[in-house]
C-alpha cells in the first residue's frame, strides 16, 4: 500500500465520519493525528484500533474493505455495480413514493415520514456507492 493510497483511505474515511471535528469526537485519537494520516508526505499509518473505531462510527468499512481487497478489480467492479444499482431502486422507490403522496395535492405525517425513511434509504445506498469509489484500486494515483 502507497502512502497516497494510505492518506487517500484515511482522508475518505474521515470524511465519511463528517470531517475531522466529528471524526476525532469518536475516536480515540485527536485532530493532528487524523491531519496527518490524511497526508501522503507523514509516514504514519492509521492504527487498526482507529479504522475500527471510525467504521464503527460512520457504518462504512472504507479503509478495512480497500485494505483486504486490495487490488482484486473484478470484485470491486462488481461491488460497485451492485451499490449503484441497489442505490438506483431505491431512488426509484422514494420517487414512486414521493409520486403517490403527492398525488392529492397534500402529504400527511404519515406520508412525510415514508418519504423520509425512503429518502434515508437512498442516501445510505450512495454512500456505499461513494466509499466503494473513494478506495482506489492498486496501481491507481490516488
Amino acid at each position: 500500500m502507497t502512502p497516497r493510497e494510505r492518506a487517500r483511505w484515511a482522508r475518505a474515511l474521515i470524511q465519511e465520519c463528517g470531517g475531522i471535528d466529528e471524526a476525532s469526537d469518536n475516536c480515540s485519537v485527536g485532530r493532528s493525528s487524523l491531519s496527518n494520516y490524511q497526508n501522503p508526505n507523514v509516514e504514519q499509518s492509521m492504527p487498526a484500533a482507529v479504522i475500527c473505531e471510525l467504521e464503527t462510527y460512520c457504518g462504512v468499512k472504507i479503509y478495512s474493505r480497500a485494505m483486504f481487497e486490495g487490488g482484486n478489480e473484478a470484485v470491486r467492479a462488481r461491488d460497485i455495480r451492485d451499490a449503484a444499482s441497489e442505490a438506483i431502486e431505491a431512488a426509484a422507490e422514494l420517487h414512486k413514493e414521493v409520486r403517490r403522496a403527492t398525488a392529492d395535492g397534500v402529504v400527511s405525517p404519515n406520508e412525510s415520514d415514508v418519504i423520509a425513511q425512503k429518502t434515508e434509504q437512498t442516501v445510505r445506498h450512495l454512500r456505499d456507492v461513494t466509499a466503494l469509489t473513494a478506495c482506489p484500486s492498486k496501481g491507481e494515483a490516488a
